[in-house]
């Protein structure tokens, strides 16, 4: 018959290991998760940046649809195009539209990175999880090796310690 210390000291090893996989498990999965919320972050920072491209090739192109119409304007008054004053208006239109295609570039470029140092945030977040849970799992196989040792003392499982010993 098996006595029930041994049991119990059975069950608390069998206790302690589970519970050591369960955090392994945990630091495994905190891992992958932020990898995949990583992933989708520099997703949306390339979006991101592909969108400040975008706007800036359309705030382009209305650019030069004003700079057009206003040649149309100039020409239809009976003005000319190239005398000082035209160029000049012509010049500044193109100039404050290569600033707000570039601003807008910048601009995507900016919020872009910020993504992607969130992503970082969320990588390094990750192996801080993972590595509190391996932490846990350590911490509970010696607090199972504690208990398992504990009881089998109590039970005597382990022998008389002082039976060897002289005095």
């Amino acid at each position: 018959m098996v006595a029930p210390a041994v049991i119990g000291v059975g069950l608390q090893v069998g206790s302690t290991l589970l519970g050591k996989r369960s955090s392994d498990k945990a630091a495994a999965a905190a891992k992958r998760a932020a990898k995949i919320e990583a992933a989708q972050l520099e997703k949306r920072a390339n979006q991101e940046e592909a969108q400040g491209g975008r706007e800036a090739i359309e705030i382009r192109r209305q650019g030069l649809v004003i700079q057009s119409d206003a040649k149309a304007a100039m020409a239809a008054s009976g003005g000319v195009t190239d005398d000082v004053g035209a160029v000049k208006t012509l010049s500044d239109i193109h100039g404050v539209t290569n600033y707000n295609a570039l601003a807008a570039l910048f601009t995507a470029k900016e919020t872009a990175q910020q993504t992607r140092d969130a992503a970082k945030a969320v990588r390094a977040g990750g192996r801080s999880t993972a590595s509190a849970y391996k932490a846990e799992g350590r911490a509970t196989l010696l607090r199972g090796a504690s208990s398992v040792y504990l009881t089998g003392k109590e039970a005597n499982l382990w022998g008389n310690p002082k039976a060897g010993a002289t005095s």
